[in-house]
């Protein structure tokens, strides 16, 4: 469908109030798919934490569990070499603005000192209890300078 007839059609279900219960449907669609891997990853990573799964589809538009992270470690990993690279501190200070279900921050090194921000307070309080090593704040819809 080209770009110009799928935002029509987008238009259309958000006026008639049919977008949220569209929107649901790709959800509900997309996590009946991954169940079965991520039930295969919660078995074998047994300390894992699993993020809320409908946040993470919204977040990510997908509902593995291995993908989130794998893609998170993958990201990490590329960012952490940048730093290394270019930043000499003992300690480096990483910011991630709109850190989510922190996919990329909980795979940085834990030699840096690790911030998230993010406008959704049910996201930075569910990774304040989860995630490890990191502070975590609300920063509304503009980062705090």
């Amino acid at each position: 469908m080209p770009a110009s007839s799928k935002q029509r059609a987008l238009a259309m279900a958000r006026g008639i109030g049919l977008l949220p219960i569209l929107e649901r449907a790709r959800y509900l669609s997309a996590a009946r798919r991954a169940a079965p891997g991520n039930k295969a990853y919660l078995a074998k990573h047994p300390g894992f934490v699993a993020p809320p799964l409908w946040w993470m589809h919204d977040m990510y538009a997908h509902a593995s569990f291995k993908q989130y992270m794998e893609t998170g470690q993958e990201t990490a990993a590329a960012l952490a070499r940048r730093i290394d690279a270019h930043v000499k501190h003992e300690r480096p200070r990483v910011a991630d603005w709109g850190c989510g279900l922190a996919r990329v921050i909980r795979h940085l090194p834990e030699r840096y000192e690790r911030h998230g921000f993010d406008y959704n307070a049910e996201a930075i309080a569910w990774c304040s209890k989860n995630i490890s090593g990191c502070a975590f704040d609300i920063n509304g819809l503009r980062p705090p300078m």
